[in-house]
């Protein structure tokens, strides 16, 4: 194969691999309300990938409780004001919300850590592993 052959071929794979990503990333960022529990982790996934670990750093349990809540408040407008799509939309981001808490709290997932700032990650771990939490 020519230099130039080689140079072409890398060029292929490279947007066959941007059309993948641009693929998966439309399935983690668009909203879904079709089918509730394939739409709550894919919600769930997205949210990870838009928020991660150093947004939520320093957020306790009482904080997780308030997104909730701040969460039913957007459900209710929604309903109030008529918009079926949106209340879909925003039960599905609610019940994602109440995933990645649960996947934290029992050590499932813990991609998104309310509460630990990277340099505390090792600290965690330890701390999950001898209380039997990772699965």
């Amino acid at each position: 194969m020519t230099e130039r052959e080689q140079i072409e071929e890398l060029k292929r794979q490279i947007a066959d691999r941007n059309a993948r990503v641009m693929y998966l990333e439309g399935l983690i960022n668009t909203p879904r309300t079709d089918e509730f529990f394939e739409a709550v982790r894919i919600e769930a996934a997205h949210q990870v990938e838009r928020w991660g670990v150093e947004h939520d750093a320093g957020k306790r349990s009482e904080d997780w409780v308030t997104l909730l809540i701040y969460l039913l408040g957007k459900a209710a407008r929604a309903h109030f004001d008529g918009n079926g799509a949106k209340l879909e939309h925003h039960v599905i981001t609610t019940a994602a919300v109440a995933m990645n808490w649960w996947r934290r709290l029992v050590g499932v997932d813990m991609r998104m850590r309310p509460g630990v700032g990277p340099r505390n990650i090792d600290l965690v771990d330890q701390l999950v592993d001898s209380r039997g939490l990772n699965r």
